[in-house]
């Protein structure tokens, strides 16, 4: 269950991190997590004389990139579909936040947001997703009439801005693509 255990253990951190930065006013502390599911390379990996316990592979580095995009929207955990695939568990949903390509990759991949599941998040889940799905089909009036009503979402509100810079494009496929790690 390590996809369900990564899940839950990164919606646990913000939620401690929260009530640490409640009690701590004075010193406030964020936090990014990427996740992400695939092969790589675990363990020892060097010499005799000089190894290190590490990590490597091209999905080590998609989590990296994923980590990185969690300032871009303003959301503290993001997931990849890999991640969130087959997982089924009543405390947790998954809101669909993009489909982007990252820096260094050619592939889009389907990014989302672990949240409790609460009726406050559901709702947030079901408006941002319509407003998504708009997005996708260039509906952008429609999209930002959706996103526009979810002012305390960090993430509807970037992407209202994004909307501003393809107001104009005339090839949109759905796919934002990050130049930027």
């Amino acid at each position: 269950d390590h996809q369900l255990n990564a899940l839950k253990t990164a919606v646990f951190m913000i939620d401690t991190l929260h009530s640490f930065n409640e009690r701590h006013s004075d010193s406030q502390l964020n936090i990014g997590v990427g996740l992400n599911t695939g092969e790589m390379v675990v363990g020892n990996v060097g010499s005799r004389s000089r190894f290190d316990y590490t990590v490597l592979g091209d999905n080590v580095n998609l989590s990296s990139r994923v980590e990185g995009l969690t300032k871009k929207y303003g959301i503290q955990v993001l997931a990849t579909e890999a991640t969130i695939k087959g997982i089924t568990d009543p405390d947790l949903i998954f809101r669909l936040i993009d489909q982007v390509i990252v820096k260094g990759k050619s592939k889009p991949i389907r990014l989302y947001q672990p949240l409790k599941n609460t009726e406050e998040n559901v709702r947030l889940k079901k408006d941002y997703e319509a407003a998504f799905a708009l997005y996708e089909k260039s509906d952008f009036a429609g999209a930002k009439k959706i996103w526009s009503s979810l002012p305390s979402d960090p993430t509807s509100q970037m992407m209202l801005d994004r909307m501003v810079e393809l107001k104009n494009t005339k090839d949109w496929k759905g796919v934002w693509e990050w130049h930027e790690k």
